[in-house]
C-alpha cells in the first residue's frame, strides 16, 4: 500500500460504569483502556516474505515480531477497541487493521492483501484501501514526468475517492484515517470540514481527532466577518503596540508574518514594498 499513515483511536458512546465516560460533546479525546480486548491476528504470507511478521500500533509505539511457520502466523495482542494496527511481512506487504470485536479476530492473506475473515468494518476498510492503492499505483509511473497532466488527473481522482469514502462512513471510524492519518484536514475547505465535523458522528471524539478539531476551530476564527484578535507585538525599537491602535480608522491593515530564515518570506519583500508604495496612503 502506498500511503503510510497510522493512528490510534478510541470510541466514546454509551456510559460504562467502570470507565466513568464523559460526554463526547465536551471534546474528551482520552483513550479508554477499559475497552481493551484480546485481539487475534492470523494469516498467510507470500513467497519471499520474512520469517517474522512485524507488528506495530499507531501512533508508533514499539515494533514487535511474531514468527511465521510454514507460511502461516498467529498471535494475540491486547489493545483498546478501534485502535489502528499495522502488520508487515518484510517483503513490501503491509496491511491496516482496526481493533474490533465483531469478531475480535482477523485472518489476512498477504498474497492479495485482503481479509479472509474479520469484521464487516475491517473488510469494508480493506476494500477502500485496495481501491485507493490501485489509483496510487497508476500514479507512480507519472510522478516525475515533466508533463504532470496525467498525474494530476489521477491525484484528483484519489482526492475525490477519499472525500466520498468519508461521506459514506460517517457512522463508523473509517473517516479518521483520511481526516487525521492522511492529514486531509489540512487540504480540505472549511465547508468540507463543516460537513464532517459534527458531534453526532461516530468518530467525533476519537483521540486522533483532537488535532482535526483544532484545525476546524482555527478555520472558524478566520472566517470573513470574525472579530480580529488584538495582538500585541514589539516594533523595531522594542516598543509594544496593539493591533487596535491601527484598526478602526477607515483603512485596511495588512499584517505580514515572516522570519529571517524563511527564503520565500525574504523573496516576497520587493512585493511588500511595492504594495506599501502603492497603498500606504
Amino acid at each position: 500500500m502506498i500511503k503510510r499513515a497510522f493512528i490510534y483511536i478510541a470510541l466514546f458512546a454509551l456510559s460504562v460504569a467502570s470507565c466513568h465516560r464523559q460526554d463526547a460533546r465536551k471534546h474528551v479525546f482520552t483513550p479508554m483502556q477499559c475497552d481493551s480486548i484480546d485481539f487475534v491476528i492470523e494469516g498467510t504470507v507470500g513467497e519471499g516474505a520474512d520469517d517474522s511478521i512485524y507488528f506495530d500500533v499507531r501512533p508508533y509505539t514499539d515494533t514487535k515480531k511474531y514468527p511465521v511457520t510454514d507460511g502461516h502466523f498467529s498471535f494475540t495482542v491486547r489493545q483498546p477497541l478501534y485502535k489502528f494496527l499495522q502488520i508487515e511481512d518484510g517483503n513490501d506487504g503491509w496491511m491496516l487493521i482496526i481493533v474490533d470485536n465483531q469478531p475480535a479476530r482477523v485472518v489476512v492473506d498477504f498474497n492479495t492483501n485482503t481479509f479472509v475473515e474479520g469484521s464487516d468494518l475491517n473488510k469494508r476498510f480493506n476494500r477502500y484501501q485496495l481501491t485507493e492503492d490501485s489509483i496510487y499505483h497508476l500514479m507512480e509511473p507519472y510522478q516525475f514526468d515533466e508533463d504532470q497532466t496525467i498525474y494530476n488527473t489521477l491525484n484528483k481522482q484519489a482526492e475525490e475517492f477519499e472525500w466520498q469514502t468519508i461521506i459514506e462512513n460517517l457512522d463508523n471510524v473509517i473517516p479518521v484515517y483520511y481526516l487525521a492519518l492522511l492529514n486531509q484536514c489540512y487540504e480540505m475547505s472549511y465547508e468540507q470540514l463543516k460537513e464532517c465535523m459534527k458531534q453526532e458522528y461516530a468518530f467525533a471524539s476519537h483521540p486522533e481527532m483532537e488535532r482535526v478539531w483544532k484545525v476546524y476551530w482555527e478555520m472558524q476564527k478566520r472566517l470573513p466577518g470574525q472579530k480580529y484578535h488584538n495582538l500585541e507585538l514589539a516594533d523595531t525599537e522594542g516598543n509594544m503596540h496593539k493591533l487596535s491602535e491601527y484598526i478602526g480608522h477607515g483603512n485596511y491593515v495588512l499584517i505580514d508574518f515572516w522570519a529571517s530564515w524563511c527564503g520565500p518570506c525574504i523573496g516576497s519583500m520587493p512585493m511588500m514594498k511595492e504594495l506599501y508604495n502603492k497603498y500606504s496612503d
